[in-house]
């Protein structure tokens, strides 16, 4: 017989024996339903194989059925109140061992902190548990474990969930320790649409801020020692937007990524066109002709320009094209209010860049054009500072309004003066130079005025002769000087002897007129003898006969 210390021996070998490979897949699921929603993944990825080993098959590995089970199980809408009191407590313990709190995108009291955070952080989780594996987002656990995420583990979450053919959405807050190569599984995806990339959860700033007004010595920056890098991150977007098909709409960059060492005392690099220090970036933007928005730490896809994008951003943050998150406002004055640079057509957020817009013409510069162009900056007058009604101009709509009237500041006036000066001189030069032109045009005209009279003169004798009924005889003295005549058909030609004699001053008897060689009589007519044009009458004296 079994001493009573030689059963409990067996009974504990019996029980150390059991495997938990033993388990059954429903009793992991149930294990799986107590646990958040990311933590599931990465259940199912312990349960798989090591990560290393899905690198090292190129990504092509497959998850066992214990974890495609805990996948496919996963529910839209799981409850997250427990999550929430575990996430509010830890940013409760970072903010009292740093002494300074996240900085939000709202801008609010510092006693309101606490229940603003809660708040925020509970519309992004059910914004996450709202939906299954399209969207993929670190917010539901700790930090103390996000940060020591890796590429593999980051690898094999993805294959596990089927990324490529259903992720839309992926968020890596925390995960400062991925480099990017854990993106693999994306490659070629035609679904993804958001890769959010900032480390943060989305209704934060990347720095901590001390004290209630926002100022360039109340921040510093979080995650400066993140491994995230451009060229992985790059070499995936890169393949989805060469696909022949792609859903791809944004990408948020962490702000390590900005170069920034030109101006250390502000949070967006005002003055750099170029914000990356990375060549491939730079390349990536320019192959795809991507918008970049350097305010918000985004690169966005497939708008026609940027008005096009500014315009989305304006209306709303609800916008079903720019889901309901805040990673789209601004990280300095947490505003959307962006506008397009009129000289260069960079993004400009109106508030951070202290940018004034042309009350007449809308035009509006960034921060490096307006100390770059020179002219036809958007200024107010002196007169708007002592507190008149006078709105910001540029120079050219301001010279515009004084010389229309419209505009009836005298300090705008005063400014333009010069210029209204000058154009009146040149105007005055201008009148008196077109009035010698239209005295020189006029005389012109004149002239041919006069010689149009002329031609229509002759014109109008010309057509008379034309249709006269009358003949025109032909007269010829022995000196060969002809006289031409016009007479009716049926006038005798006694009467032209008479008219000839008088013009010669000769006596009619004493000529004699002969047509073919015959002499003619007085009796005879034009019709009688057959004249026409051809004809010619040669005159003769008697004495020359004789």
């Amino acid at each position: 017989m079994d001493s009573p210390g030689n059963r409990k021996r067996r009974k504990t070998l019996s029980i150390s024996s059991v495997s938990i490979h033993d388990l059954s897949v429903d009793m992991f699921c149930d294990i799986a339903d107590f646990l958040p929603k990311t933590s599931r993944a990465l259940l199912a990825v312990a349960l798989t194989a090591p990560p290393a080993s899905f690198r090292k098959s190129g990504w092509k590995g497959q998850p066992t059925a214990v974890s495609k089970a805990i996948i496919s199980r996963t529910k839209a809408c799981m409850p997250f109140d427990s999550i929430l009191d575990e996430l509010c407590e830890e940013d409760r313990a970072e903010a009292e061992l740093k002494g300074k709190h996240r900085a939000m995108k709202e801008w609010i009291n510092l006693d309101d902190h606490e229940l603003h955070f809660r708040k925020s952080l509970s519309k992004q989780l059910d914004e996450y548990y709202d939906r299954q594996w399209e969207v993929l987002d670190f917010v539901d656990i700790p930090v103390s474990l996000a940060t020591r995420l890796s590429d593999d583990d980051l690898g094999e979450i993805l294959v596990c969930i089927d990324a490529k053919h259903k992720l839309q959405q992926l968020k890596l807050t925390h995960c400062i320790n991925i480099v990017g190569h854990g993106l693999e599984p994306l490659r070629g995806s035609t679904v993804v649409e958001k890769l959010d990339l900032g480390l943060v959860r989305q209704f934060e700033a990347p720095y901590l801020r001390k004290g209630m007004a926002p100022g360039v010595r109340n921040y510093e920056f979080l995650f400066d020692d993140a491994k995230l890098s451009e060229g992985p991150v790059c070499a995936i977007i890169d393949s989805i937007l060469r696909g022949e098909v792609d859903s791809f709409d944004r990408l948020q960059y962490p702000h390590t990524w900005s170069v920034n060492s030109s101006e250390p005392h502000t949070l967006v690099p005002l003055y750099a066109k170029n914000v990356f220090g990375s060549g491939r970036m730079k390349q990536l933007v320019d192959e795809h002709n991507i918008i970049v928005n350097k305010f918000a730490c985004c690169l966005y896809f497939g708008y026609d320009d940027e008005k096009d994008l500014c315009s989305s951003l304006h209306d709303s943050l609800g916008h079903e094209r720019l889901g309901s998150d805040l990673i789209d406002v601004c990280i300095s004055c947490k505003d959307t209010s962006f506008r397009v640079c009129s000289n260069c057509n960079d993004i400009v957020c109106y508030e951070c860049c202290d940018a004034e817009k042309c009350e007449d013409c809308d035009i509006i510069h960034c921060p490096c054009c307006r100390r770059d162009i020179g002219t036809d900056k958007v200024t107010w007058c002196e007169a708007a500072g002592d507190g008149a009604d006078c709105p910001p101009r540029c120079s050219s709509c301001r010279l515009k309004s004084c010389r229309n009237g419209t505009n009836a500041c005298t300090e705008c006036k005063g400014e333009v003066f010069d210029e209204l000066r000058d154009e009146c001189n040149t105007q005055r030069v201008q009148i008196d130079s077109q009035n010698d032109e239209m005295e020189r045009l006029r005389s012109i005209i004149e002239q041919m005025t006069l010689q149009a009279n002329r031609v229509q003169a002759q014109a109008q004798a010309q057509a008379t002769s034309n249709s006269d009924p009358r003949p025109i005889v032909s007269v010829m003295d022995q000196g060969g000087e002809v006289t031409q005549y016009r007479m009716r058909l049926a006038t005798k030609m006694g009467k032209l002897f008479l008219e000839h004699a008088s013009r010669r001053g000769v006596d009619v008897s004493d000529l004699r007129f002969i047509l073919r060689g015959k002499a003619i009589l007085p009796e005879d007519t034009p019709e009688s003898l057959g004249l026409d044009s051809n004809d010619r009458i040669v005159v003769a004296l008697l004495s020359s006969i004789d």
